[in-house]
């Protein structure tokens, strides 16, 4: 059974996946995957294991590359940094308490996906 990735990695790959220019159906194009298939995963339908993580990172790990680049370019110097840091401190945190949440929960837990790390 594939091993589901853990909370650090699915962070990073949420924010991949928003840096990219691409929308999910073309994302899933470039993975060789069904667009519905895809969307299983994004919506949680689907655990996100640590193999689609590096299908996703094999196929569009260069651009992410250089879309952080272009971004750390933009907002260096202007503030936007020192804010995105402090949002994404908070995506941290709230990621952690739905976990929480979501252990506690007994029975809709079951489905696993974003955020589910049993």
């Amino acid at each position: 059974m594939a091993q589901r990735a853990d909370g650090e990695s699915l962070g990073k790959f949420l924010r991949d996946r928003e840096l990219l220019p691409y929308n999910d159906a073309e994302i899933a194009r470039r993975m060789g995957m069904d667009r519905s298939n895809f969307s299983s995963y994004i919506n949680g339908h689907l655990p996100i294991t640590r193999s689609f993580l590096r299908r996703f990172y094999s196929v569009v790990g260069p651009e992410v590359e250089v879309m952080r680049e272009r971004r750390k370019g933009i907002l260096e110097g202007n503030g936007v940094r020192e804010r995105l840091d402090a949002m994404e401190e908070r995506l941290n945190w709230l990621m952690e308490e739905f976990r929480k949440i979501r252990g506690s929960s007994g029975g809709r837990g079951e489905g696993g996906g974003l955020g589910d790390e049993r």
